[in-house]
Formats: structure tokens, sequence, C-alpha cells
């Protein structure tokens, strides 16, 4: 399984956050850390999730996706977020 990172910057007027949002979370297992920036668990790659994801913006929109699998990170907050990334992000042994 990857640790995908999704970010987007949705440009155009009438920004259809709704139907990104509504991608990302079916994919499975995921969290929102920052306002534009999602983790996603998925066997998929990150080609694919961009791909995916495109259909779901317009095309003047931005969407950049990284996979993250790793435990190389750090934030400045404790939360369920963190905890997510720390159980989530590890690369599988």
């Amino acid at each position: 399984m990857n640790t995908i990172q999704v970010n987007y910057d949705l440009k155009q007027p009438g920004r259809n956050y709704a139907a990104v949002e509504e991608y990302i979370k079916a994919q499975g297992a995921w969290a929102h850390p920052l306002e534009s920036l999602w983790l996603i668990r998925t066997a998929k790659g990150v080609a694919q999730v961009r791909d995916e994801l495109r259909q779901h913006v317009h095309p003047q929109d931005r969407v950049l996706v990284f996979n993250v699998t790793s435990d190389a990170w750090a934030s400045n907050w404790s939360n369920e977020v963190t905890d997510w990334m720390k159980e989530e992000m590890r690369v599988a042994a």
C-alpha cells in the first residue's frame, strides 16, 4: 500500500471542493492535515490518482500528487492527524 499526498489549487469560479473531497474520501483511509493537502492510503500509484482526480476538477485547476510512503516527516502539532500519519505512512516491512 502507498501513502499518497494529494495537493490541489482550485482556481476557477465555482470551485468544486465537494467533488474533490468525495473522490479523496472514497479511496479508503485518509487524513486532512492542511486545507488543500490530503493523505490517502491506497494501492494506486501517483499517476492513477492524479488522472482520476483530474476528472473532478476544472482543466485550469492544478493537482500535485506525491508518494510519501515513509516515516520521514515532522510536524508542529499533535492530534488525530499525526496519529494517522504515524500509523499509515510507514513502509511495510
